[in-house]
């Protein structure tokens, strides 16, 4: 029992130092720190024995892990929503996701006792954070390993080649070489660590002189800094138009393409209050420049229950719009999970938002380029980016609201998934907060122009537009894909060898 209490420890102590590397720590940390915080946690497996022992020692690093990360959540205060509602709703959060990284150490338990080996983990690991963004209901990826690395993108270039999923794999890779070279001592492991690192290093500065635009346009981006706590107020509502009209208006003579404007910068239904569309579409005529603006967004049918949506809009010179509506709401807080399949889920009442999931993906156009809309929660999500940029975006648009992280790190580390999605499918992010970080992330992962948060900024960004697509955009989850048929090759070989040598005799 000595040892599996130690393997406790170990696993404690590894995911609290790996949930550092989450923090505004050096970058230095935050780049070394993943590819050896592992070892201990290899040590632990190797040492364990019942499958009841892996799932602990899985549930003990996500419940750690995610203590760290989501503390914050249990300080929101957000006025109208009941606080203790919110606190069990993290609880049980942090205890659901623990169980994922549990079931996901208790499958590799079951492998390990069959075969004796413990390098399976390093395909388990990054097929459980697969797992764990399936489905727009219950797909949750804050957290993610290749998060670490966002701050310093060069090392994480090759995601245009294997995804988010891939830099997960050859931080584990790393770890399992270290592990096994001080277990056995012997060169291999260590020239085969060498060779990893030197691929990482020569493929960065080639995609450095890689991956540059055909063309640029140039892109305004507002960020308000509007309280959360009042904007839906009817007293502030033409107060915060007239804001956003004003500081749109100190950059409308910089040769703009388009002006972003935040996720609710729009407390109303912009598609339904015809009379701030007008005064709206007055300012876009002025300018003579289309904005974008994040709107709650209302759907009349004769034919069945009216339909709401968190979206965006594209207001454009002459009076015309396009919208997108939000095809993944945030769970628990947009809507209630499955509300449209079970009718029992809608009498759940936990002050969640009432908003459908969006039909279609949306490809807007200024003009002179295409570029589509990520709305906050949905940055998390590569698959979504990926099916943008396939139907012709040629950049992407992140807005946000992060007022609720307060002035937390928070807000960094929502940020931290763009330079993956940039990097994966090579497209210039331009991402606009109502209280920030706002800014451009370049097709190379790279955060320029980032403004403070909880301060008013109007930036003009220049931004590269892309038509090529990238191996990763074209053929998707094929890396966690490719992981899984090796382990099913691994596992069954043997069975398919016995049952041909069986008949061959």
């Amino acid at each position: 029992m000595k040892y599996l209490k130690n393997s406790f420890i170990l696993t404690a102590i590894s995911a609290a130092v790996l949930a550092i590397c989450f923090f505004p720590v050096p970058s230095l940390l935050k780049i070394l720190i993943p590819y050896f915080i592992f070892v201990p946690v290899f040590y632990a497996l190797d040492k364990s024995e019942s499958t009841r022992d892996f799932f602990l020692i899985g549930f003990t690093f996500g419940l750690v892990l995610f203590i760290f990360l989501l503390y914050w959540m249990f300080l929101l205060k957000i006025e109208g929503v009941n606080i203790s509602i919110i606190r069990l709703g993290v609880f049980l959060l942090v205890v659901f996701v623990a169980l994922q990284y549990g079931i996901g150490f208790a499958i590799f338990g079951l492998i390990k006792r069959k075969y004796r080996t413990i390098w399976p983990f390093i395909i388990i690991f990054p097929l459980t954070e697969f797992w764990r963004g399936l489905g727009p209901s219950f797909g949750f990826q804050w957290g993610i390993i290749p998060l670490t690395q966002s701050q310093s993108p060069f090392f994480i270039q090759y995601a245009d080649l294997i995804g988010v999923y891939g830099i997960t794999f050859v931080i584990l890779f790393v770890n399992y070489l270290i592990y096994k070279f001080l277990k056995t001592r012997k060169s291999g492991f260590v020239y085969s660590l060498a060779i990893v690192i030197v691929t990482i290093v020569l493929y960065g500065f080639l995609s450095i002189n890689l991956n540059k635009g055909t063309s640029t346009v140039n892109v305004g981006i507002i960020q308000p800094n509007i309280s959360p706590y009042i904007k839906h107020r009817p007293a502030y509502i033409a107060e915060r138009f007239h804001r956003l009209e004003e500081m749109s208006s100190t950059i409308a003579d910089s040769g703009l393409s388009l002006i972003v404007w935040p996720e609710t910068a729009s407390p109303v239904y912009l598609n339904y209050r015809t009379d701030i569309m007008k005064k709206l579409f007055e300012f876009v005529d002025s300018t003579g420049i289309p904005v974008l603006t994040g709107t709650p967004v209302v759907d009349f049918s004769e034919k069945g229950p009216m339909k709401y949506y968190n979206g965006a809009m594209m207001l454009y010179p002459g009076d015309s719009t396009k919208i997108y509506r939000k095809m993944l709401p945030v769970p628990f807080v947009e809507r209630m999970p499955y509300a449209d399949k079970f009718a029992f889920m809608k009498k759940i009442d936990l002050g969640e938002g009432d908003y459908s999931v969006g039909p279609e993906y949306t490809v807007f156009s200024d003009g002179e380029v295409k570029f589509s809309v990520i709305i906050c929660f949905e940055s998390m999500f590569e698959n979504l980016s990926r099916e943008f940029v396939k139907r012709g975006a040629q950049f992407l648009v992140n807005i946000t609201e992060d007022a609720w992280f307060g002035k937390t790190f928070f807000s960094y580390m929502h940020t931290s998934f763009l330079p993956i999605r940039a990097i994966e499918n090579r497209r210039t992010i331009v991402r606009c907060a109502n209280t920030g970080i706002s800014g451009k992330i370049d097709q190379w992962g790279r955060l320029e122009h980032g403004t403070e948060i909880f301060t008013k900024a109007a930036l003009c960004v220049k931004i590269d537009v892309l038509n090529e697509k990238t191996f990763y955009n074209k053929y998707g989850f094929y890396f966690p894909e490719f992981l899984l048929l090796i382990l099913l090759i691994y596992l069954f070989y043997p069975v398919f060898r016995r049952l041909y040598e069986g008949r061959k005799h």
